[in-house]
Protein backbone atom coordinates (compact mmCIF):
# COMPACT_ATOMS: atom_id res chain seq x y z
CA UNK A 1 0.00 0.00 0.00
CA UNK A 2 1.25 3.55 -0.88
CA UNK A 3 0.63 6.54 1.37
CA UNK A 4 0.39 10.23 -0.74
CA UNK A 5 1.28 13.06 1.44
CA UNK A 6 -1.96 15.20 1.50
CA UNK A 7 -0.26 19.27 2.05
CA UNK A 8 -3.29 21.27 3.32
CA UNK A 9 -3.01 25.41 2.08
CA UNK A 10 -4.21 26.31 5.30
CA UNK A 11 -4.51 30.18 3.93
CA UNK A 12 -6.10 29.33 0.76
CA UNK A 13 -8.35 26.98 2.86
CA UNK A 14 -9.35 29.58 5.54
CA UNK A 15 -9.07 32.97 3.40
CA UNK A 16 -11.75 35.60 3.19
CA UNK A 17 -11.16 39.10 2.57
CA UNK A 18 -10.82 41.33 5.60
CA UNK A 19 -11.05 44.72 5.57
CA UNK A 20 -9.67 46.97 8.67
CA UNK A 21 -11.64 49.16 9.47
CA UNK A 22 -10.65 52.27 12.27
CA UNK A 23 -12.33 51.50 16.09
CA UNK A 24 -13.65 55.07 15.69
CA UNK A 25 -15.39 54.28 12.89
CA UNK A 26 -16.57 50.81 13.32
CA UNK A 27 -17.79 52.53 16.91
CA UNK A 28 -19.78 55.25 14.92
CA UNK A 29 -21.36 52.62 13.33
CA UNK A 30 -22.50 50.60 16.24
CA UNK A 31 -23.76 53.85 17.55
CA UNK A 32 -25.30 54.39 14.50
CA UNK A 33 -27.35 50.95 15.01
CA UNK A 34 -28.54 51.85 18.47
CA UNK A 35 -29.25 55.12 18.73
CA UNK A 36 -32.76 56.47 17.63
CA UNK A 37 -32.31 58.99 14.76
CA UNK A 38 -33.35 62.48 14.96
CA UNK A 39 -36.25 62.93 12.78
CA UNK A 40 -37.68 66.94 11.64
CA UNK A 41 -41.55 66.58 11.68
CA UNK A 42 -43.33 69.23 9.48
CA UNK A 43 -47.14 70.91 10.47
CA UNK A 44 -49.35 72.44 8.66
CA UNK A 45 -50.78 75.58 9.99
CA UNK A 46 -53.97 73.79 11.56
CA UNK A 47 -51.77 71.61 13.55
CA UNK A 48 -49.12 73.93 14.75
CA UNK A 49 -51.11 75.42 17.72
CA UNK A 50 -51.52 71.32 19.42
CA UNK A 51 -47.65 72.00 19.28
CA UNK A 52 -47.09 74.69 21.40
CA UNK A 53 -47.43 77.06 17.82
CA UNK A 54 -44.05 75.18 16.58
CA UNK A 55 -43.84 74.94 12.81
CA UNK A 56 -41.82 71.82 13.00
CA UNK A 57 -40.82 69.70 15.76
CA UNK A 58 -38.21 66.72 16.58
CA UNK A 59 -38.60 63.18 17.61
CA UNK A 60 -36.37 60.33 17.45
CA UNK A 61 -37.13 56.90 16.60
CA UNK A 62 -36.27 54.01 14.11
CA UNK A 63 -39.36 53.52 12.45
CA UNK A 64 -42.27 56.76 12.18
CA UNK A 65 -44.11 54.88 14.58
CA UNK A 66 -41.59 55.14 17.27
CA UNK A 67 -40.93 59.05 16.21
CA UNK A 68 -44.64 59.33 16.48
CA UNK A 69 -44.56 58.21 20.30
CA UNK A 70 -41.43 60.14 20.87
CA UNK A 71 -43.62 63.38 20.39
CA UNK A 72 -46.41 61.88 22.37
CA UNK A 73 -44.72 62.65 25.15
CA UNK A 74 -44.21 66.31 24.51
CA UNK A 75 -47.00 66.60 22.21
CA UNK A 76 -49.97 64.41 23.16
CA UNK A 77 -52.62 66.77 21.37
CA UNK A 78 -51.20 66.36 18.05
CA UNK A 79 -50.47 62.89 18.21
CA UNK A 80 -53.83 62.20 18.85
CA UNK A 81 -54.90 64.33 15.61
CA UNK A 82 -52.48 61.92 13.67
CA UNK A 83 -53.52 58.50 15.74
CA UNK A 84 -56.39 56.63 16.38
CA UNK A 85 -56.66 55.11 19.81
CA UNK A 86 -55.95 51.97 18.99
CA UNK A 87 -52.46 53.65 17.06
CA UNK A 88 -53.18 53.10 13.50
CA UNK A 89 -53.30 56.27 11.16
CA UNK A 90 -56.68 58.27 10.91
CA UNK A 91 -57.92 57.71 7.63
CA UNK A 92 -57.84 61.36 6.99
CA UNK A 93 -53.84 62.18 7.67
CA UNK A 94 -51.41 61.80 5.27
CA UNK A 95 -47.54 61.17 6.28
CA UNK A 96 -45.13 61.45 4.03
CA UNK A 97 -41.34 60.76 4.33
CA UNK A 98 -39.48 62.42 1.58
CA UNK A 99 -42.39 63.43 -0.09
CA UNK A 100 -43.01 59.33 -0.27
CA UNK A 101 -46.97 58.37 1.20
CA UNK A 102 -45.73 55.77 4.02
CA UNK A 103 -49.03 54.16 2.97
CA UNK A 104 -47.68 52.75 0.07
CA UNK A 105 -44.33 52.29 1.89
CA UNK A 106 -44.31 50.08 5.11
CA UNK A 107 -46.95 52.48 6.84
CA UNK A 108 -45.79 53.38 10.59
CA UNK A 109 -43.05 51.21 10.22
CA UNK A 110 -41.32 52.62 7.95
CA UNK A 111 -37.66 53.15 8.74
CA UNK A 112 -36.13 56.15 9.08
CA UNK A 113 -32.48 57.72 8.79
CA UNK A 114 -31.11 61.39 10.02
CA UNK A 115 -31.45 63.73 7.28
CA UNK A 116 -35.59 62.23 6.49
CA UNK A 117 -38.34 64.67 7.13
CA UNK A 118 -41.53 63.95 8.13
CA UNK A 119 -44.54 65.73 6.61
CA UNK A 120 -47.94 65.51 8.18
CA UNK A 121 -51.15 66.73 5.97
CA UNK A 122 -54.26 66.65 7.10
CA UNK A 123 -57.22 66.65 4.81
CA UNK A 124 -59.14 69.56 4.48
CA UNK A 125 -63.11 69.82 3.85
CA UNK A 126 -65.43 72.59 3.41
CA UNK A 127 -67.22 74.41 0.71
Amino acid sequence: MCTVPIVIDFFSACHRKLRYEPPLRRYAKMQQATSPTKIRIELPEALRPLADGAACVNGRGFTVAEVLTDIGHSHPPLVNRILTRGGGLRPHVKLFVNQSDIRQRDGLETRLVESDVLLVVPSVAGG
